[in-house]
């Protein structure tokens, strides 16, 4: 070829490259900060699936995005009643086809689930997450999950669509994803007898008080010498913890009358089912020996017994009825609480002996009381 000719030839060539259109690639990018949280990672067990990306390009409209789940994941009858869509954390409208404002799971074939886009357009760098199964709750609440792969290892899920970005994930299924887990606690009950010091009020500001000059120990209740229709009142505090979830109950009984020979000191007339107010106008009135001359009784500070019952008195007149032990070797109800009580839940208790002028003299002795507290787990 002569020069001139290949001088022509290059000149050609180049006004053909310089008439060639430019051909741009398409805008395409990795999804960054991709996750699929599921419910369950056993092997063939039934999963909710909540996939989150961050697309650098965005959705336009019409555009679709195209989840893929590996082979060996049932999708069941998983549609888009099952399925929520958040843009950046807003939910949008989603059916089973496109339309104006709404997204379209256009299918859900096999193993791919397909979003096409008929809303605004998503903004580059949103965040889209994908929720599958019975989390789904916004226009519908899903009721259809997808079962994990019968073998356990490491599945992959892919992500791409005509919206140009895309991410492979990995998920893995375990032979077990539950641990069981046990321990024992121990039962506790403490139940602690103390004395109450002189002048403590047994319930509220208004009732009975400890007498002052006469303190009572843990194990005994020394009344002392009586002076008539005036009465001497002695107290116990007993204080009960127990982790036991039904409460505990405690109770008094007494194994006889206070004696002296052939004498003895009759009960309060109240009962511990219908107590009464021990006040100046109730005293022993009996005229006759050993019949009302003399009463022994109790009353608790415990407004709430079983059932509810404040039948001691609530409030101002909390622990200011009284009851005698009616029979002996009885238990009767003095502190209940029907659930765990963990820092020392405590009660007052009153105990008063009054006689009059009838009440034959002595030494009156052989009554013991005992209490009781059962925990009921």
């Amino acid at each position: 070829m002569t020069k001139p000719m290949l001088k022509k030839t290059l000149i050609i060539l180049t006004l053909l490259l310089l008439l060639m259109p430019v051909i741009t690639p398409a805008n395409a990018s990795q999804l960054f900060s991709v996750s699929d949280t599921m419910s369950r990672l056993k092997k063939s067990e039934l999963a909710n699936h909540t996939i989150q990306f961050t697309t650098p390009t965005g959705v336009a409209a019409e555009e679709t995005i195209i989840i893929t789940f590996p082979a060996g994941f049932n999708m069941g009858s998983v549609d888009w009643t099952d399925i929520d869509l958040k843009d950046d954390g807003i939910d949008v409208n989603l059916a089973a086809a496109t339309s104006t404002g709404v997204w379209g799971v256009n299918n859900v074939s096999g193993q791919v689930i397909t979003f096409v886009n008929g809303a605004t357009a998503v903004a580059t760098n949103s965040v889209v997450e994908i929720q599958i199964g019975t989390n789904a709750d916004h226009q519908e609440i899903g009721n259809a999950q997808i079962t994990n792969p019968m073998s356990e290892g490491t599945a992959m899920i892919s992500i791409n669509g005509t919206f140009g970005d895309s991410a492979t994930l990995a998920v893995v299924i375990l032979d077990d994803d539950q641990v069981v887990v046990t321990a024992t606690v121990e039962s506790v009950l403490s139940f602690v007898i103390s004395p109450l010091a002189t002048s403590t009020f047994i319930g509220s500001s208004t009732s009975a008080f400890t007498d002052s000059i006469k303190m009572s120990s843990t194990t005994t209740l020394p009344f002392g010498e009586q002076i008539l229709n005036q009465g001497t009142v002695l107290g116990q505090q007993i204080s009960v913890t127990t982790n036991a979830g039904h409460g505990y109950q405690v109770t008094l009984q007494q194994n006889q009358n206070l004696t002296a020979g052939t004498n003895d000191i009759d009960d309060f007339l109240g009962t511990n089912d219908v107590p009464q107010k021990w006040e100046d106008a109730t005293n022993p009135n009996g005229t006759t020996q050993n019949v009302d001359t003399g009463w022994f009784g109790y009353t608790t500070s415990d407004e709430s017994l079983a059932g509810g019952s404040s039948r001691f008195g609530a409030g101002a007149d909390a622990g200011d009825y009284w009851a005698g032990f009616t029979n002996s070797n009885t238990p009767y109800e003095i502190a209940y609480n029907d659930s765990a009580v963990s820092n020392g839940e405590t009660t007052n208790i009153g105990f008063k002996l009054e006689v009059n002028a009838y009440q034959p003299s002595g030494y009156y002795s052989g009554t013991v009381l005992t209490y009781i507290c059962t925990a009921t787990y």
